[in-house]
């Protein structure tokens, strides 16, 4: 497949959402390894920076959004929502920070109280009785698989 046309099909695939650029890198060596095209790595990269260089693809635009839908749709909280973008799509610290510190505050605390209470609602409602440190001991393990310091969650 030659890189005009990989182009066109990845900006086409930019244009409906946003992606990183790990995520158009993978799918960019798939396609070509289906082909069995040469030269994989010169292609890949020429295409990545054209999308780049046009607009189409943006760390940064992908990063914003992707802590936007984390906390609003997924409730994750910061810790989760840093490893995400680190280690799933290999995001720099810099734009990690940027996009936190951009998206995160304003809705955090309230998406955190949600659910420690709703929780906390769950465990009481349960077959037994648990004493307060299994129920603390369960909230702070549950915050905490959501991404959430445990010092976050006795605030609530």
């Amino acid at each position: 497949m030659e890189a005009e046309t990989l182009f066109g099909k990845m900006a086409a695939l930019c244009s409906r959402r946003e992606y990183s650029v790990r995520q158009i890198e993978s799918k960019l060596c798939a396609m070509l390894a289906a082909q069995g095209g040469e030269n994989p790595d010169e292609i890949v990269s020429g295409v990545l920076q054209r999308l780049q260089r046009e607009g189409f693809l943006d760390n940064r635009r992908f990063a914003e959004a992707y802590v936007n839908d984390k906390l609003r749709f997924n409730s994750w909280g910061k810790r989760r929502i840093v490893q995400g973008l680190r280690y799933e799509h290999n995001i720099p610290d810099d734009i990690v920070r940027d996009a936190l510190a951009e998206r995160y505050d304003p809705f955090y605390k309230e998406v955190a109280k949600r659910l420690y209470n709703a929780k906390l609602k769950s465990l009481q409602r349960g077959k037994r009785e648990l004493s307060p440190y299994e129920l603390k001991a369960k909230l702070a393990a549950y915050m905490a698989a959501r991404g959430f310091d445990s010092f976050e969650s006795e605030e609530y």
